[in-house]
């Protein structure tokens, strides 16, 4: 051995080491296969903080992966999450772009202000999760469950939110231009002063609906319910697209309808709290279960008009004729009925309690069956053959009424109650 040459020896040291280098390398591609896999597949290896993640192509080896409540903030996901259990997870600022994510559990997971870029959110739950500040921008949430979601500031801008279910969702300072949200759930909704320009509406629930001071402008609500819609400064132009009454309605809020003919139009159900109908036609107009509420209505023609469930609370009805109109249980609450025609009309089960301006007003054989009158001022009216039967009339006024032919059986009254001089209720229960 000591006679062996020395180049010999660095001959076998430099086999040896490339033979290393080669295991090591080896061993090296195994680990991040490893690690590629076993992320993935169990929770049991993911700690309640992940410092990096990077998750690829999870599906279908993350069947029955559990993820709630860990913490993946800040993190880039890409792949597939679909279908997974991640309730109350953290993915606060994460960058979640293109990743799938539909019929994933996500209630009162945390988005705050992450890249759901194009991300698909099919039927997904996201109950209460927390949206605010988030990129859904071009996403599809088709049938996802929004519901008390917080989606305030988001850019919800070109989402597809067809048939979703937002009810009670905080939508505010939020941007919907251009979304597709056909078919979806926005009952009671407040869109104040939001971007809704060329947004897809068609056969949405809109019931109550805030849209105050928002764009419209080219936004299409076809076959949409607008039931109690607030349309008061809301900015539509040519290209909305709005069914022909609730059009109407939003020209009478915001324009003036005052000396209007609009009798025998539908109206029912459509929002005009406030407008100006002075001396407007309203002849057999339906306006069963309308806001009229602050409605100027003085001297307007609403003979023989469907009012049914109406809100008239506050409302200027002096000098109108309602003759023959339908008010059953319409609320009058403070309105001011002062030489207002009511003859013959139906007020059973209405309210017109605490109004102390019904003077000098027509009311000849009006039916006030079942109704509240309590505190009223009826001084000086006319009531000849009025139907009080069953009628709340403790401390209502009828000093100097006329109440010829007035049936007041089963009608209650109290020590406040004040009748013309000499009268005695017949058939009515003093308590």
């Amino acid at each position: 051995m000591l006679n062996q040459p020395v180049s010999s020896i660095e001959i076998d040291s430099a086999s040896e080491y490339k033979n290393l280098k080669k295991l090591f390398f080896l061993l090296g591609i195994m680990i991040i296969f490893l690690c590629l896999g076993t992320v993935a597949m169990s929770s049991l290896f993911l700690p309640p903080y992940l410092p990096y993640i990077q998750i690829v192509w999870c599906r279908p080896e993350c069947q029955g992966i559990d993820l709630a409540r860990k913490r993946l903030d800040e993190q880039w996901l890409k792949g597939s999450l679909s279908g997974l259990n991640l309730q109350q997870a953290q993915f606060r600022q994460a960058t979640l772009e293109s990743v799938n994510l539909s019929g994933a559990d996500l209630t009162e997971a945390n988005f705050y202000k992450a890249d759901l870029l194009k991300a698909d959110l099919r039927k997904t739950n996201l109950m209460g999760a927390n949206l605010h500040g988030a990129n859904l921008s071009r996403a599809t949430l088709v049938e996802a469950n929004l519901r008390g979601a917080d989606l305030s500031e988001a850019n919800l801008s070109s989402t597809d939110l067809t048939a979703t279910n937002l009810m009670g969702a905080n939508l505010k300072d939020t941007s919907l231009r251009g979304g597709k949200l056909r078919g979806a759930d926005l009952n009671g909704l407040d869109l104040q002063g939001l971007d809704l320009s060329n947004a897809d509406l068609r056969e949405a629930n809109l019931r109550y609906v805030k849209f105050t001071g928002a764009d419209l402008s080219g936004a299409d609500l076809s076959g949409a319910d607008l039931w109690g819609a607030n349309f008061r400064l809301a900015k539509i132009d040519a290209a909305t697209q709005l069914d022909k009454k609730w059009r109407l309605g939003w020209e009478l809020v915001n324009q003036s309808g005052a000396g209007r003919d609009l009798s025998g139009l539908d109206l029912s159900y459509v929002r005009l709290n406030s407008a100006d109908l002075r001396g407007a036609n309203l002849q057999n107009t339906n306006l069963q279960e309308a806001d009229l509420g602050g409605v100027d209505l003085q001297g307007a023609n609403l003979t023989m008009a469907n009012l049914t469930g109406a809100a008239m609370g506050q409302s200027n009805l002096m000098e109108a004729n309602l003759s023959q109109a339908d008010l059953s249980g319409v609320s009058l609450w403070r309105s001011q009925l002062v030489a207002v025609n009511l003859s013959q009309a139906d007020l059973s089960s209405a309210s017109i309690g605490g109004s102390d301006k019904v003077r000098q007003t027509n009311l000849q054989s009006v039916n006030f069956y079942g109704s509240n009158l309590q505190g009223t001022n009826l001084q000086g009216a006319d009531l000849s053959n009025a139907i009080f039967m069953l009628v709340d009339l403790r401390g209502a006024n009828f000093t100097q009424a006329i109440l010829t032919g007035a049936n007041f059986s089963g009608a209650i009254y109290n020590d406040q109650t004040q009748w013309p001089m000499g009268f005695t209720p017949v058939g009515a229960i003093k308590q």
